[in-house]
């Protein structure tokens, strides 16, 4: 499946919660989710976009464990593509890393957020506090292929628009690359 997402940076949190719970949203409890990035190169931020393949496993405070394989060439996010993304509950981080790194990923990065989750339409809409970068929302829709990757972004971004969430507050990166380039790099 391939994940069509866009991302914007929140001013008033609880108030998007709020005009999203008018509009009859209802959300789940908030999951602690610490996610360990994956990649086989590592040695810059240049470098680290670069790879195609990033591996993720995500422990979460309700006792599961995910492990997500993302295929995007050059890590960063354009209008015409989105990730192919596959994931699966997986019963030992220890041994899953212990694989990782038999196949030469390396750690990449560590991103612990609070995350609150609800359903609109064919969306899921996840409301982050992220860890040395704020709080999010992440309007996410899964899709067969890239085809109409273009026309579902823009229904996003009008869908946010409304709720006074603007271009300038829109984001591409993803929180990992984030924090990298909060730090200078790697």
């Amino acid at each position: 499946m391939h994940e069509i997402e866009i991302k914007a940076a929140l001013k008033n949190k609880e108030a998007f919660i709020k005009a999203l719970s008018e509009r009859g949203c209802e959300f789940g409890q908030e999951i602690k989710q610490d996610d360990t990035i994956y990649a086989r190169e590592i040695e810059t931020l240049e470098i680290f976009l670069s790879n195609s393949d990033f591996l993720r496993i995500r422990v979460q405070n309700d006792g599961k464990t995910l492990f997500a394989f993302k295929h995007h060439p050059g890590r960063i996010r354009s209008l015409d593509s989105a990730p192919l993304e596959l994931e699966l509950e997986v019963s030992s981080r220890e041994v899953m890393e212990h694989i990782l790194s038999i196949m030469g990923y390396k750690e990449a990065a560590r991103v612990t957020k609070v995350r609150r989750k609800t359903k609109y339409q064919n969306w899921e809409i996840c409301i982050d506090d992220v860890e040395g970068l704020g709080a999010y929302v992440e309007v996410e829709e899964l899709a067969d292929s890239n085809d109409d990757i273009v026309s579902i972004q823009e229904r996003m971004r009008v869908f946010l628009a409304e709720f006074g969430i603007g271009e300038e507050d829109l984001i591409n990166n993803r929180y990992d690359v984030m924090l990298m380039q909060k730090r200078g790099g790697m």
